[in-house]
């Protein structure tokens, strides 16, 4: 049996462990909120894809921690309690406080499990060698019990030959994530990176149905503009104030600053109100497999984009005799 254990902090104090017996894998979590057993036996698992993504918890547990401390500094000052010693308490915290906030810029590595529908099943967290060299006889197990459609890890070459076309695109309110879509004879290849996330995708034309429509949407990624946005500006305030009380007491502009950053917070909610058109890619479900944003740069070759996999999906299907 191959065990890999995880302790997810930020997550209610999860504990996760993952079993890999010889015929299924057992996953036994333990948190403050859950305390579950999952099974899943090998022959579902018919994708392995990884990513790697920051844990952006730990800049709430920041902002919860300088707002735990803004309160009962209010409460000490109501009573005048306040001394030296509290001060520096009060810092020892803030600054305490300031360092977690560091713990979210690490991406973890995480090993995708899904089914033939393309389902999620699991997922492994990988943090260290151990655990790498762990998970690769895992899956080596997993590939002598079932039949992996498709494996693609992001430190996996890409092919050698050319792509026949390929769109890069940029989405600023998506943590300035940049894509990359590569369109081959035989697939096509996604990879997104971004300052918390890094992942791939690869795609088979067997699963499109040839078919393309035109959406136009908002972008809901604004969402995380102006809530980080708010957490920046507030655990700066409170860290300004903490570590330079001195300094800003009196000063009209701090809280100027301060009040202004916050009312930025109302522009940047209704931005994802704003609509973008985008050519979506249906699957045999006539469901959007692929969606790419269009622009007056790239629209014809797009146009090109969406005859190329048609003729692909087309060449793939089996007529009947």
């Amino acid at each position: 049996m191959i065990q890999i254990n995880s302790f997810i902090p930020t997550d209610n104090l999860t504990r996760r462990v993952w079993e890999f017996h010889e015929d299924k894998v057992i996953v036994k979590t333990k948190s403050l909120t859950a305390d579950v057993e999952k099974e899943i036996k090998y022959e579902r698992i018919k994708f392995i894809r990884t990513k790697k993504s920051a844990d952006l918890s730990w800049l709430w547990i920041s902002f919860f921690t300088f707002g735990v401390l803004s309160v009962a500094m209010l409460g000490l000052g109501t009573f005048h309690l306040i001394n030296p010693t509290v001060r520096l308490i009060e810092k020892a915290i803030a600054a305490i406080a300031l360092l977690l906030m560091l713990l979210s810029l690490r991406r973890h590595e995480f090993y995708y499990f899904l089914d033939a529908e393309k389902y999620h099943l699991a997922n492994v967290k990988i943090d260290n060698d151990k655990k790498r060299a762990q998970i690769a006889d895992a899956i080596n197990l997993i590939k002598q019990k079932t039949e992996i459609i498709n494996e693609f890890y992001l430190n996996d070459p890409l092919p050698t030959t050319p792509p026949v076309f390929e769109i890069g695109e940029f989405d600023f309110p998506d943590f300035l994530n940049k894509s990359t879509t590569r369109f081959y004879d035989d697939k096509i290849i996604e990879i997104h990176k971004s300052i918390v996330e890094e992942s791939a995708r690869v795609t088979n034309y067997s699963e499109y149905n040839g078919k393309t429509r035109t959406d136009r949407v908002g972008n809901d990624n604004w969402n995380y503009v102006w809530c980080y946005w708010m957490l920046f500006v507030v655990i700066a305030g409170f860290s300004i104030s903490t570590f330079f009380s001195n300094q800003i007491c009196g000063n009209a502009l701090f809280p100027k600053l301060f009040f202004g950053g916050l009312a930025l917070i109302i522009p940047m909610y209704f931005l994802k109100y704003i609509k973008s058109e985008f050519l979506v890619f249906n699957d045999k479900n006539d469901d959007g497999i692929l969606g790419i944003g269009i622009n007056s740069k790239n629209r014809q070759e797009l146009n090109q984009i969406a005859e190329f996999v048609k003729s692909k999906v087309e060449s793939n299907t089996i007529k009947p005799a």
